[in-house]
């Protein structure tokens, strides 16, 4: 553990809290996270990208394959198919921070557009800092501000004010519809989602999803140059709110904070689970692989029992809106589930962040000789 974290954060009550978004399928592996710089893009190992197209999975192996059965084609646009050189990041948070980072090792020429410009420290070497879009065209804009749509839309016009069709918008949001953020973009086309997850650039993997308009190429051009900077690339060809990683996430959180605001269990307890027993058969056979091992019987019978008494809602838990709404937003403000007084952030980040990829590292090492084929929806009743 790293100097500066001297304990483990305590935990609130369990209603003292507040009150009211693997192996491979080809059984080939993919780099380790953070492999040297253009380890995945020689794709001498026979590496395929996940590619989600509807209802359907495919693994495609052919690095120069332009094509994404399920998305529009579109080669006819000039510079459609031209790799990624120039990255322009907007907004330099947690999030951004990891980003540049991730496009800076691997070479990229990056600019970043934040208006704490003139006093931000810790930008890596070559990296250009500014306060405003820079004059000469960039091909890839990433956009990782709040997650308001009304701010994203803003810059997504500024964007289009001052650079050409060519240039493509994407946008780190974690939850926000691509369809609302795209309305109003004169070249919808150019519109992608691409979502980083914390630390961004630590984790292996970077899902690049369609906006509304958005054609085979250009997922393609953004896939391809995340992959240079060792990232696996989780394509979906159509746009849903969530993706697929928060999608999950949030629906296994929603029960969690049920149970905290019920009183049925604690969020130190919680968390024991998904560390001790959740997490490490993930780790090691998936989430639904698993159910197939253990026997699909069982779990049918299971879900029959307790699919109709988990907490289905279609609104946000109100004890986390009510902590949020009150200033116990987590870490930084020294509380939020648990009690960080005491404790530095920054090391706790560091700590958080060394430990994960020592995990990342020991998963690699443990992935199987071979692994099933995912069956297609089609295939399945």
């Amino acid at each position: 553990m790293l100097s500066g974290i001297a304990a483990a954060p305590r935990v609130f009550g369990e209603r003292r809290v507040a009150g009211p978004r693997d192996a491979r399928e080809d059984g080939t592996h993919a780099p380790r996270a953070g492999a040297p710089r253009g380890e995945r893009a020689k794709r001498g190992d026979g590496c395929g990208r996940v590619v989600e197209r509807g209802a359907a999975q495919a693994i495609e192996t052919d690095h120069h394959e332009h094509v994404r059965h399920g998305a529009a084609r579109d080669d006819t646009v000039p510079g459609m198919t031209r790799p990624i050189e120039s990255v322009v990041v907007v907004g330099y948070g947690v999030m951004g921070e990891g980003i540049v980072r991730s496009f800076a090792d691997a070479g990229f020429r990056v600019t970043v557009v934040s208006r704490r410009a003139r006093s931000l420290a810790g930008v890596p070497p070559g990296v250009t800092v500014t306060a405003e879009l820079p004059a000469s065209p960039s091909d890839l804009v990433i956009e990782t501000i709040v997650e308001e749509a009304g701010a994203k839309r803003a810059v997504y016009k500024q964007v289009e004010a001052v650079y050409p069709p060519e240039t493509i918008i994407g946008t780190n949001t974690s939850g926000l519809p691509l369809e609302t953020l795209a309305a109003g973009l004169a070249h919808p086309e150019r519109f992608v989602g691409v979502h980083w997850f914390h630390p961004a650039d630590v984790f292996p993997m970077v899902e690049v999803v369609a906006g509304p308009a958005a054609p085979a190429a250009i997922l393609e051009r953004v896939a391809t140059a995340l992959e240079r900077t060792g990232k696996e690339p989780i394509v979906l060809t159509r746009p849903v709110v969530g993706y697929v990683i928060n999608r999950l996430q949030h629906t296994i959180l929603h029960e969690a904070y049920h149970m905290i605001d019920a009183g049925i269990a604690s969020a130190a307890t919680i968390d024991k689970v998904a560390r001790w027993l959740l997490g490490p058969r993930m780790c090691v056979t998936g989430l639904v692989e698993q159910k197939d091992i253990a026997g699909l019987t069982i779990h049918a019978f299971a879900q029959r029992s307790i699919v109709p008494t988990l907490h289905h809602t279609a609104t946000p838990n109100a004890m986390l809106q009510s902590m949020v709404a009150r200033g116990d937003t987590g870490l930084e403000a020294g509380r939020g589930f648990f009690d960080w007084a005491g404790l530095d952030a920054a090391a706790v980040r560091r700590d958080a962040s060394a430990r994960l990829r020592a995990l990342l590292d020991t998963l690699e090492r443990l992935r199987p000789a071979a692994a099933p084929r995912s069956r297609a929806r089609e295939e399945l009743p």
